[in-house]
């Protein structure tokens, strides 16, 4: 009797176990996963720096919340442009930087924890954005003036902007044409123009693709004057002819209509000379004298000079013209000469001289005129 009390407990107790058993099994939570914050319409910038959710940027990280014990984050396709990483209960999202003008394939980002039923959205990256170069120069002119020494007429000095990463500025006339570039801006100056030539440059100034901007250079050339006129003199003698007041000065004064006022010097020796100070370095390119067209001995021997390096140097020699071949209402024989080459000096000096069976010789000048410019 006892043992089948016995059997009929342990078989109740069996049975109440797997009852209860069977209750907790029913009453065990669905599987559940979420993503924070919520995944809606995902767009990567094109550098991959910022993540938007329907126009919002927000973080890059997620949180993920299952009460499963593992979960898991993939992107689709694999390799490509969008990756994840997983760290404890978040993953984060990267992109690489777009450098195409178009956008990359959409990617597909799922989560996936148990039995839960999976997470899963997309995300997109805008392209790269086309950029339209621009180069400002300014002032707008596009022409800069200078004159035959250096200086300039007006503005020389320019502003650049650009959204390009460097700027330059160039010459096509680098020996003579200087740029001198700053961080915002540049001066276009220019060098002495030795010629008799009007002269002309262009600078180009350029920003990567965007389009260039040109301005023409313009230079004067230089204008001859009679750079001996008024200049302080010495001379080898003076007041000849009985004429005392017909000093070496004379033939500097710019006055050739006037017999009276002339230079003459003594006859006496085998020559005479005339040294004109130019007070400053000059570039000469001619010569003018006006002869005095009678006389006892001709003027037709004779030299003119340029001190250079410490020396009297010849520039042009007559060694035996036309003698009185031109006279004028005043008596003057007018003489004129292009030197070959232009010579630099800041001293001239006319030299005559004569045959030995001359005895002596003479100089009877109104003017003598140098042509050149200030150097």
């Amino acid at each position: 009797m006892k043992t089948n009390l016995m059997k009929f407990a342990a078989i109740a107790l069996t049975g109440a176990m797997a009852f209860v058993m069977s209750c907790n099994k029913d009453k065990e939570d669905d599987p559940t996963l979420s993503v924070a914050p919520p995944a809606t319409a995902l767009v990567f910038s094109a550098d991959g720096a910022t993540l938007t959710s329907s126009g919002a940027e927000i973080s890059k990280s997620f949180a993920v919340t299952t009460n499963q014990k593992e979960w898991s984050v993939a992107v689709t396709p694999s390799g490509s442009w969008l990756s994840a990483e997983k760290s404890g209960n978040s993953f984060t999202l990267s992109a690489i930087p777009n450098n195409s003008t178009s956008a990359p394939a959409q990617a597909t980002v799922t989560v996936n924890a148990g039995k839960a039923t999976p997470v899963t959205f997309n995300v997109t990256q805008l392209p790269k954005e086309e950029v339209v170069l621009y180069l400002n120069v300014s002032p707008t002119s596009r022409a800069v003036d200078f004159e035959a020494d250096g200086s300039p007429y007006g503005n020389n000095e320019f502003s650049v902007s650009t959204n390009a990463a460097s700027w330059d500025a160039e010459s096509d006339e680098p020996d003579w044409v200087t740029i001198d570039k700053g961080a915002t801006g540049f001066t276009i100056s220019v060098s002495k123009n030795p010629t008799l030539d009007v002269r002309t440059a262009s600078v180009t100034v350029s920003a990567t693709d965007a389009p260039s901007v040109t301005i023409y250079v313009t230079q004067d050339e230089q204008v001859l004057v009679n750079v001996a006129l008024g200049k302080p003199v010495e001379v080898s003698s003076e007041g000849g002819a009985g004429a005392p007041w017909c000093v070496g000065s004379l033939a500097v004064d710019g006055i050739i209509d006037n017999a009276e006022l002339r230079w003459i010097s003594l006859m006496e020796g085998d020559n005479q000379w005339i040294e004109i100070d130019l007070e400053g370095n000059c570039m000469l390119y001619a010569l003018g004298i006006n002869f005095m067209a009678y006389g006892n001995y001709p003027q037709n021997m004779w030299r003119f000079q340029a001190w250079v390096d410490d020396d009297w140097v010849d520039v042009f020699v007559e060694d035996y013209g036309i003698w009185q071949n031109v006279v004028d209402e005043y008596g003057r024989a007018p003489y004129f000469t292009e030197f070959d080459e232009p010579v630099q000096t800041d001293k001239v000096r006319w030299y005559l001289y004569g045959l030995e069976e001359w005895g002596a010789v003479q100089a009877n000048i109104f003017e003598i005129e140098v042509y050149g410019h200030a150097w």
